[in-house]
């Protein structure tokens, strides 16, 4: 059962700070409303951040801090400005009350008690179960008043007039403590509320249970479970969830490319201790190497206190992702109009990459050595470029009758560059010969240094939140970069691991592994002979005792597309990284079926440590099908199974991810590397 919540109110002079010190003195969890927005209202907390985008810079102090004394000015200026005060603060204050009854069930706590001035003004009483009101009869409480802030009649009298009445509140409180006494009935009281409290809490929980049948039960205990996380895990890791998201999302806008997530990479894991691996040199337990694969693909390790013939725990992604690249005589004139030429990389849909904004990435290596690298796009006052498409008033004859994958060809993947013409009415190509001139002025690249570059053309849309409750994010390069930056992260939050942990991050996937940055290279054999030489080690015997987490994405089940999944199969949004035991295509063709002891000290591990996973194929047995780097490291021995983030619109120019499966997937390679 979840926490019950218990409101506490009560007038001016009720006695109800004596009754929450006696609550608290008892051991009972009492929230104090006031304290929170004492301490959500400093700086770095979203509050303050609110109200200092909302008033003007007279409402911080000389450091920076908040004036609270010119904030309530404001506030009670107008009743306007009061309600739109209480409207900022009261909403945050109900996150962070929401994040400690999270914290408070996780700790086994039945019940809290929650005290606010504004109770009932900030909507807080909806979310109570029960709200208990501490009363005492007027001429009391004016007394008390009197005595205490040291009033006249008068004054204590308005003041009580200016609040909730009485009656209105016994209306609308279940639970009232008459505190018309002394404080030795008052305390008398409150042990008997608490035991009420404690009684009520212990009767709920025993009432969900009775409330289940024998089958019931049973079909609790032999049942599988699938279903989401968001309302366990979820809440209780918001925060963390949260603040991961937003780091990666930032990684994501820096590393479009997989020259640029290597070299970022490298820069993250050298300010977490790592550094330049040395090939022959004999490596310790602790020690941090990352080894940067002409720059374009990385490895890198953690060394365990094991020896390496016990094996290695190797997470593997890929960071390159469907693109379209530049050919290499690209430059064209037509029309008034100059553009490149292009050639799709890797398995896309062609249709879907015009009328976007695009950006312009990659690396020149001009004739005179010199290597330059290239961003056009992505900051605001960049230039985007663009591949224009047919209106359609004019397309029914030319596209009507083309398949999907042809409504767009890839000899029509042409970017649009400019239409200023070079002042020259000699010039035979002179909106070419303007854009080369830009070029030449900026970078020093003449028209034949397009042979010795690597140009590619990515969206130049930032990762951002989807949806009202920004639980989804979409961004361009998900797959497979989302599982590279988690099995990253992972690595780096490694102290003292028992196996050695290595990270690879390959490139070319999406066209096969190939070339000597992809996995079907000797990128990992070598590292592993590297390391193993120096300490006399076999490195076959390494292989055969090691295990790897193919780390790559999945495509999760949209309700618009139901068909192409079998649903007690298909992956799902929220639940956790997707473990498949094998992929290819029709019966398995190609594919690397983990074995069942593998898995199942997956999901021991897994399962211990709270993780929550899913496991599932890739669509339907005949309807497509997809592979992974598994097989090229499976080859050497290594123990092996695929796992990594569910997506919606896989392999399109702008992916969706759920933010939880995102944190669940770190998590799921910090346990793997830390108990497997």
């Amino acid at each position: 059962m979840s926490i019950r919540v218990y409101g506490i109110t009560g007038r001016s002079g009720s006695g109800k700070s004596t009754a929450l010190d006696m609550l608290s003195r008892l051991g009972v969890p009492v929230l104090d409303c006031d304290l929170i927005v004492r301490e959500i209202e400093t700086p770095g907390h979203e509050c303050f951040d609110e109200l200092v985008r909302n008033y003007p810079p007279e409402i911080l102090d000389a450091r920076g801090n908040l004036d609270r004394r010119r904030l309530a000015d404001i506030a009670f200026s107008s009743p306007d400005e009061t309600k739109k005060i209480n409207g900022i603060v009261h909403k945050h204050v109900l996150r962070e009350l929401e994040d400690r009854f999270q914290r408070l069930e996780k700790e086994g706590r039945g019940y809290c008690v929650v005290e606010a001035p504004q109770l009932f003004e900030s909507g807080l009483d909806r979310r109570c179960d029960d709200i208990i009101l501490i009363a005492a009869p007027e001429s009391l409480m004016k007394e008390r008043i009197m005595d205490r802030d040291g009033l006249d009649g008068e004054r204590a009298a308005r003041r009580l007039d200016a609040q909730i009445s009485e009656s209105e509140l016994r209306e609308r409180c279940g639970i009232v403590i008459e505190n018309a006494g002394d404080l030795g009935e008052l305390a008398s009281k409150i042990k008997e509320l608490k035991n009420r409290l404690d009684k009520e809490t212990e009767t709920e929980d025993q009432m969900g249970e009775e409330k289940k049948t024998a089958g019931q039960q049973l079909a609790d205990e032999l049942f599988a479970k699938n279903e989401s996380a968001i309302k366990s895990y979820g809440k209780e890791n918001k925060k963390e969830i949260e603040a991961y998201s937003r780091g990666y999302m930032d990684f994501m806008n820096r590393s479009k490319t997989e020259r640029e997530f290597a070299r970022n990479a490298a820069g993250y894991l050298r300010d977490r201790g790592f550094s330049e691996f040395e090939p022959g040199k004999k490596y310790s337990a602790g020690d941090r190497v990352y080894w940067l694969n002409h720059n374009k693909s990385l490895v890198a390790a953690v060394v365990g206190t094991r020896p390496l013939e016990d094996g290695l725990l190797i997470a593997a992604a890929h960071i390159d992702s469907p693109r379209i690249d530049i050919r290499p005589h690209p430059l064209y004139e037509s029309e008034d109009i100059a553009l490149f030429k292009t050639h799709y990389y890797g398995g896309l849909k062609n249709y879907q990459w015009v009328t976007l904004p695009l950006a312009l990435h990659g690396v020149v290596s001009r004739k005179d050595g010199k290597d330059i690298n290239i961003v056009i796009g992505e900051d605001e006052d960049d230039p985007i470029f663009y591949i224009s498409d047919l209106l359609p008033h004019l397309s029914g004859k030319v596209q009507g009758s083309r398949t999907s994958r042809e409504v767009i060809t890839a000899e029509e993947l042409n970017i649009i560059l400019g239409t200023e013409p070079y002042d020259d009415d000699k010039v035979k190509e002179p909106v070419k010969l303007q854009v080369l001139k830009v070029l030449n002025d900026r970078y020093g690249i003449t028209e034949e240094d397009f042979l010795s570059a690597e140009l590619e053309i990515v969206p130049a849309m930032k990762a951002r939140y989807v949806g009202f409750d920004k639980t989804l994010m979409a961004a361009y390069g998900h797959d497979d970069k989302i599982c590279g930056y988690t099995s990253m992260t992972a690595l780096a939050d490694l102290k003292a691991p028992e196996k050695t942990c290595v990270l690879i991050l390959a490139d070319k996937e999406e066209i096969g592994s190939v070339g000597n940055t992809g996995m079907d290279s000797d990128l990992l054999r070598n590292f592993v002979t590297f390391l193993c030489g120096p300490v006399g080690t076999m490195p076959e015997l390494v292989y055969v005792n090691s295990r790897c987490l193919s780390a790559d994405v999945s495509a999760a089940f949209d309700p618009t597309f139901p068909m192409v999944h079998e649903h007690m199969n298909a992956p799902f949004l929220n639940r956790g990284p997707v473990v498949s035991k094998y992929l290819g295509s029709g019966g398995k063709g190609g594919s690397n079926d983990a074995h069942a002891e593998y898995v199942g000290a997956l999901r021991r591990m897994w399962d211990e440590a709270g993780v929550p996973w899913q496991l599932a194929e890739l669509g339907k047995i005949d309807e497509g099908g997809g592979g992974t780097v598994a097989k090229f490291i499976a080859r050497l021995g290594v123990d092996t199974i695929d796992i990594g983030v569910a997506l919606l619109s896989m392999h399109s120019p702008y992916e969706i991810a759920a933010t939880l499966d995102l944190y669940a997937m770190t998590k799921a390679v910090s346990a793997f590397y830390e108990k497997m």
